[in-house]
């Protein structure tokens, strides 16, 4: 077959495209085809690129076929010394061997391998290791590398000679004659194959002309027993029929029926007398043949029972009592009270451990003879075979069963009415077993198991009667009646196994209650003699009631008792020690600690061979998992106060305070629950009687984090109020308030950044310096023009405006060189960071990629070092470290746009606007001249520029006033001292307060995880990053880090620009 017919034929059968067999779920092999590397068997793999061509030999080719051939090849081993070894060919092979016996041989090391091979009859085998050959050939210049895998065997050793067992000769004695050798011709009987051929042969026949011969076929399938066909007809046209087809058909497949045998000898005229099942006699006399270890009386038509065959031994011991039982065959149970009683013997002597050959003591010799000779003394028992089926009008099947102490059974009755109204009730079969010695069952239990051989009977019966209409079984244990019609989920497992397994059974059958002395299972039972059942008509016909036309079985329903269980759970017992505590602080997470104990708990369940559910894990078994993982909880942290619940006395230890006012109490699960004062409420049990949980504990920890993202990451009093429904947890506001404070997706939110106590101002802004000598610079705008340029005294808080026409460092540099040449040459510039402009405007991109260019950075570095000006930069996105002059272009922008509103301005008349803004803010008060009420002079930052504010009126001119140029130089210089004076006295003594950040804060360690803030980024986007270098200022506090992100990357980062995640790191 061709790889396409191959997969064609696949799909048609909807095979599995791995292992090539039917199954539903997903296949359990993991094999690739070792051509394309795919998920599919190497047998189906489609070579899409290979052509074919057309080979012509020029030889006739062999008519032989070698089915498996072997090659003789060379092969190296570890030390390159070469083996010759012989190589089995198998072109349907998907992979390659080695045995383990040539493989040691070798001294090549071996490799670790996973594989499932399958081999003949779908056999799954594993090999667990590989091994790599290379291989030579004997006559070619050829080599090629092998991976083979390790098995203990590839082939048997086969026989150098065989002989036919089937042949046979007949030994003569007689040294003149030659050898006669003789060969069956049939199935040998006693062969392992022999009773499977037979059966086999027969079936097959049957199957492959049942469409011809309907009757034989039948008959075959449903009535053969080993090589015995059993069967019979209704009809006398019927039987003719049917010899016929049964001969027809067994002749097509080469078998010779004989050993006939009907109870009408018309209906085998044509058959010759040799092949009949009986000798030759007088039909007069009685003509009886054994069926299935039954005497079948062929005239009568009837079964006979006989206790001849059980014969007396001279010293009964266990194996002679054992042997004599046995003879006693009844595969029906029609003397089924007389088999128990039999078995019951036989336990006694199994009780006793008497040895096989050793008489029987006296008591027990005594009750064997006994029995014995009731069987010897029974008459012979005669059951009609008929059960008036050609003429039923309506058929029942009743089923009755019992149980004692010893022993159970059940019975099966054959109901018919006749067309003229008239009822036969005839035993059909029975069944018994015995109870186990060791058995501690209950009555209630064994009648149950006496309903499961019920069920099991009828069951099989009705499989070969048709024409049934309605199915009765009958219990006396009300009990037993009352399991079978409870819901299985609510039932021990004992019942509740074989409670399912009688409701399968017996679909579409009603079960009735019957009283103990109208039970014809009783005896069965409990066993007897032949004499009891002799006459017994309630064994033979079952109860007389049946019989009335007029009874309404609707008079045997009952109320059954309310049956009430114990719910059980599966807990398993787990020592309470402390290993387990560090195994639970190993998880993050309940969820994934309540599915490890399941799995656990599954494994438990294996190893005491208990029944395992294999699927996913259910609902019932993850709450069985917290239950037992609570109860540990508890035992660790509440060990004394649990042992005194148990044993009624009072406790006092650490928990005692709490724990009394609740009351607890240890629920049928072992969970310690409030006892509390709301028994009489009508709130669910786990609301009224919650579960403890400890403060300070792991556990308790992750099952507040679990339902608090459940609750999407709910707050504190939602988190409170749900967990209050099924736990109590002791000081729970303070752990739920400490989970959630610990949640970095709130934290992420919540985006509080780190804090640390407000810094000393630097020396540049404490110092008195000219004005402009220490200036701090920074960019506003954008406007309709272009942008502007502010600088700003960082001592004075004198600013200085420049417009400038575009973003390059020429412009820069003069707007640079028009500040230092009118407000003078200063000594430090203060510059924010590239990194504070990397937004999504376009302007402020712009401004970015200027801040950051080499040829800025050039520039400004030559010009400023020319000049004896240090320039400094602040750490990225800290713009409280240029909060004056970030002010400034607040206050800037403040008169700006009301000024501007939405006219567009010349180049010239935003200079003249950005000057007198520039005055105008050069003008703010920064503290009053004096502490005299009446005197309301202020200082500005004019003051330290023209002497004035610069918005104030001009004075009267004192040029034509006479005075000294020198005096006047002085006078001059005495105003600018007293403005000093005033700015050291009252301004910068203002500047003293903490208006934020005013506590000491712990300083961050090394190693620490933090969020890097960025206001233009959703905070779940805000990257992660751990301080790899701090900063500290003189008072020895961190305000600036060093922050790694995982791309590697090092940031430097003031401490309110960073969230310090909920960890351990803080000192």
């Amino acid at each position: 077959m061709s790889p396409q017919k191959r997969h064609d034929f696949t799909i048609d059968k909807k095979l599995c495209r791995i292992c090539l067999t039917p199954h539903d779920k997903q296949c359990r092999y993991n094999f690739k085809c070792n051509v394309c590397n795919q998920d599919h068997n190497t047998l189906i793999h489609i070579d899409k690129g290979s052509t074919s061509n057309q080979v012509f030999h020029a030889v006739k080719p062999s008519e032989h076929n070698v089915l498996l051939p072997t090659a003789k090849v060379l092969i190296t081993d570890v030390h390159n010394n070469k083996y010759i070894v012989r190589a089995l060919l198998d072109s349907g092979s998907q992979t390659s061997f080695c045995t383990t016996s040539l493989a040691s041989k070798l001294g090549i090391q071996t490799f670790e391998l996973h594989k499932n091979i399958i081999t003949l009859g779908e056999n799954a085998k594993k090999v667990s290791k590989g091994i790599n050959l290379h291989l030579h050939s004997l006559t070619e210049n050829f080599d090629v590398d092998v991976t083979c895998s390790i098995v203990d065997k590839i082939t048997i050793s086969l026989p150098q000679s065989s002989f036919d067992i089937s042949k046979f000769t007949i030994p003569s004695f007689d040294q003149n004659k030659p050898l006669q050798c003789l060969q069956l011709q049939t199935i040998t009987y006693g062969l392992t194959s022999s009773a499977f051929l037979a059966t086999r042969c027969l079936v097959e026949l049957a199957n492959r002309y049942k469409d011809q011969y309907k009757l034989a076929s039948e008959a075959i399938l449903t009535s053969s027993y080993v090589d015995d066909v059993l069967c019979g007809s209704s009809s006398y046209q019927g039987a003719i029929d049917l010899k016929q087809e049964l001969f027809d058909l067994l002749k097509l497949g080469g078998f010779d029926p004989h050993k006939w045998c009907s109870n009408d000898m018309s209906i085998l005229q044509d058959i010759p007398k040799e092949k009949y099942g009986f000798q030759q006699k007088d039909l007069d006399q009685d003509l009886t043949v054994k069926t299935l270890g039954l005497i079948f009386d062929i005239k009568n038509d009837v079964f006979e029972f006989s206790g001849k065959v059980v014969c007396a031994p001279k010293v009964p011991t266990k194996r002679t009592v054992l042997s004599s039982v046995s003879k006693f065959f009844d595969p029906m149970g029609y003397v089924g009270p007389v088999v128990v009683k039999a078995k019951m013997i036989l336990q006694l002597l199994w009780k006793n451990n008497l040895e096989w050959d050793a008489p029987l003591p006296s008591d027990l010799q005594s009750i064997w003879e006994e029995f014995h000779d009731s069987i010897s003394n029974m008459s012979k028992l005669v059951i009609s075979r008929d059960l008036h089926l050609y003429a039923a009008e309506e058929v029942e099947l009743l089923g009755f069963c019992d149980a004692s102490s010893e022993a159970y059974g059940c019975c099966l009755y054959l109901k018919v009415r006749t067309i003229d109204n008239y009822f036969h009730i005839n035993l059909l079969c029975a069944k018994s077993r015995i109870v186990g010695l060791d058995s501690k069952l209950t009555i209630p239990k064994l009648e149950l198991n006496g309903a499961l051989l019920l069920s099991k009977l009828a069951s099989k019966v009705l499989s070969v009667l048709s024409n049934v209409t309605r199915i009765f079984l009958f219990c006396d244990s009300k009990i037993s009646l009352g399991w079978i019609n409870t819901v299985e989920e609510k039932l021990p497992p004992y019942m509740a196994n074989r409670v399912k397994e009688i409701n399968k059974l017996t679909k579409g059958m009603t079960w009735k209650f019957i009283p103990g002395l109208l039970n014809p299972a009783d005896i069965l039972s409990r066993g007897g003699d032949p004499k009891d059942i002799e006459n017994n008509i309630l064994w033979w016909h079952g109860p007389d009631y049946l019989k009335d036309s007029c009874y309404n079985f609707q008079s045997l329903d009952i109320e059954y008792p309310y049956l009430t269980f114990e719910q059980l759970s599966h807990i398993s017992n787990i020592p309470f020690d402390d290993c387990m505590m560090p195994f639970f602080t190993k998880f993050s997470s309940i969820t994934k600690m309540q599915r490890v104990m399941s799995y656990v708990l599954r494994f438990i369940n294996k190893c005491r061979k208990l029944p395992v559910n294999n699927d996913l894990i259910t609902v019932s078994e993850l709450q069985n998992s917290l239950n037992i993982i609570i109860r540990y909880v508890q035992h660790h942290y509440f060990h004394k106060e649990i042992e005194c619940i148990k044993k009624g006395v009072d406790y006092k230890t650490n928990h005692s305070c709490y724990l009394k006012m609740l009351h607890p109490f240890i629920d049928d699960k072992g969970l310690l629950r409030v006892g509390g004062r709301l028994q009489n409420s009508n709130l669910p049990f786990t609301k009224k009687f919650p579960i403890i949980l400890p403060k300070k504990c792991h556990v308790t920890r992750l099952i507040i984090r679990n339902e608090h993202l459940i609750l999407l990451h709910g707050g504190l009093k939602i988190v409170s109020s749900s967990l209050s429904q099924r736990f109590y947890i002791l000081n729970s506001m303070r752990e739920i308030k400490s989970v959630i404070h610990k949640c970095i997706t709130c934290t992420r939110y919540k985006a509080e950044s780190a804090k640390q106590l407000m810094g000393s101002l630097p020396k540049e802004r404490v110092l008195q310096a000219r004005v402009f000598e220490k200036v701090g610079i920074d960019y506003c705008g954008p406007f309709e023009i272009k942008q502007s340029t502010i600088r700003r005294s960082i001592i004075s808080k004198a600013i200085h405006l420049e417009v400038v026409s575009d973003m390059t460092s020429d412009s820069f540099i003069s707007a640079l060189k028009r500040f230092i040449s009118r407000r003078g040459l200063p000594s430090d510039i203060f510059c924010d960071n590239a990194q504070t402009f990397k937004g999504a405007d376009k302007q402020i991109k712009e401004l970015y990629r200027l801040l950051k260019s080499d040829i800025f950075q050039r520039t400004i570095t030559e010009y400023t070092s020319k000049r004896g000006i240090q320039f400094h930069y602040i750490p990225a996105y800290s713009a409280h470290q240029g909060g004056l002059w970030e002010a400034s272009v607040k206050s800037f922008k403040f008169h700006f746009k009301r000024i501007l509103e939405a006219r567009t301005l010349t180049f010239e008349q935003l200079v003249t606007l950005a000057i007198e803004i520039e005055a105008i803010l050069n003008s703010r008060p920064l503290c009053p001249m004096s502490n005299d009420l009446t005197d309301f002079s202020i200082l500005t930052p004019g003051h330290f520029l023209i002497g004035c504010p610069l918005i104030s009126l001009p004075q009267p001119s004192l040029v034509n006033v006479p005075n000294n140029r020198l005096k006047l130089w002085r006078s001059i210089e005495q105003f600018r001292q007293h403005f000093w004076r005033a700015w050291s006295k009252d301004y910068l003594v203002s500047l003293n307060k903490r208006t934020k950040w005013q506590n000491n804060q712990p300083n961050i360690k090394l190693g620490s995880i933090v969020l890097l803030k960025d206001n233009i980024v959703h905070p779940q986007f805000w990257p992660l990053g751990r301080v790899v270098r701090l900063f500290p200022g003189k008072d020895s506090k961190v305000r600036v880090i060093e922050v790694m992100t995982p791309d590697k990357k090092i940031h430097a980062r003031a401490f309110t620009k960073i969230v310090v995640l909920p960890t351990d790191a803080i000192d």
